[in-house]
């Protein structure tokens, strides 16, 4: 009797350890959940950035027939060709000048630029693979997964930081799609070109060739906008979903397994939500996040450092080393729009 009033007086400590002890590793397995979610987000994140930058520097479509007409019209004029180079720090072949009149959009960016975005690009990758693998070793108890849980919460809080970083950086170093720009530059210098000599008849056609560049220029316009919308939108999602995988590490420890599923299907339910916002509500959405990541004593230290990373990084993307035969004095948006209008108005009248 007496021993079965011990075991009965023990009874409830050994109910409330049986199930800690036990839920453990099970609770550990549905955090994994979120950070396996988490590196699929930066990931994609991650990809997103890398299509922008491709997107930047890809060639304008021209079908063989375009592309002999305007080998034609450069070799004809070739200062055209040289035109954008400094010829006192470029000094190009004949062969050179020929491939050159072939393709005059090419963007030639620095070894250097290459080399660091694709490290770049490798580092991040890497990062959120050793994160996820933090919880790998769950099957192997209870006490390793405590471990794990610990030992991810730095490494989400640092993640965070980087996707939230690019969703509000992306803003100040949108994309440009610089060959297709370089492409109505170039026809706007051709039309004003063909103006000075043009007869009146001629003047309405390359009045009515103005407007459809200004049609072109806009729709470049658009396609660099829904290009931003869709890369901060996938890289806030990440950003939110590690800022709440963040909290939910930090209070691991009172939750029930019960609890840990309901806030993580919660937090997909928030990431999911994020595809439908419209930009401006992205941008207040990434500019908060960044806000509360500087409010944190803990963390406020490593945001900066990340935060001068990733700008260094959108900043010097696109590298071009000097005399590159990117038309530098028309990237300006406004600049481009006031010669179509002036272009336009001065052959209607």
């Amino acid at each position: 009797m007496l021993k079965n009033q011990k075991i009965l007086k023990y009874l409830p400590l050994l109910l409330i350890c049986f199930p800690l002890s036990s839920c453990t590793p099970e609770k550990a397995k549905a955090l994994r959940i979120g950070a396996i979610q988490f590196k699929s987000e930066s990931i994609a994140c991650i990809d997103s950035i890398d299509n922008m930058r491709q997107r930047e520097l890809e060639p304008v479509p021209r079908n063989p027939e375009e592309i002999r007409e305007e080998f034609i019209n450069n070799i004809l004029n070739s200062s055209r060709i040289l035109e954008p180079i400094d010829p006192l720090t470029i000094e190009l072949t004949p062969d050179e000048q020929i491939d050159l009149a072939i393709d005059p959009y090419t963007i030639e960016l620095t070894p250097e630029a290459q080399e660091k975005w694709q490290k770049f690009m490798d580092d991040l990758t890497f990062q959120y693979s050793v994160f996820a693998s933090i919880y790998d070793d769950l099957e192997q108890g209870s006490f390793l997964a405590k471990d794990s849980v610990e030992k991810s919460k730095e490494y989400a809080g640092k993640l965070t930081i980087q996707m939230g970083a690019f969703a509000n950086l992306i803003d100040q170093y949108p994309p440009r799609l610089l060959q297709h720009r370089n492409d109505v530059i170039d026809k706007i210098d051709r039309l004003q070109d063909e103006y000075t000599n043009a007869s009146s008849s001629q003047q309405q056609e390359i009045r009515a060739n103005a407007g459809s560049l200004m049609e072109q220029w806009q729709q470049i316009k658009s396609e660099e906008e829904k290009i931003k919308n869709e890369t901060v939108k996938q890289c806030l999602q990440a950003a939110v979903m590690g800022k709440k995988l963040e909290n939910l590490i930090d209070e691991y420890d009172q939750l029930d397994l019960d609890t840990i599923n309901t806030i993580i299907a919660g937090i997909l339910d928030a990431v999911g939500s994020i595809a439908g916002q419209d930009y401006s509500t992205l941008k207040q959405q990434s500019s908060d996040l960044i806000a509360q990541i500087k409010a944190d004593e803990i963390l406020v230290e490593s945001a900066e450092i990340i935060l001068a990373e990733v700008n260094k990084a959108l900043e010097g993307r696109n590298s071009q080393p000097e005399g590159n035969n990117s038309p530098s004095s028309h990237t300006n948006d406004e600049e481009i729009l006031a010669e179509l209008r002036a272009l336009m108005q001065t052959t209607n009248q």
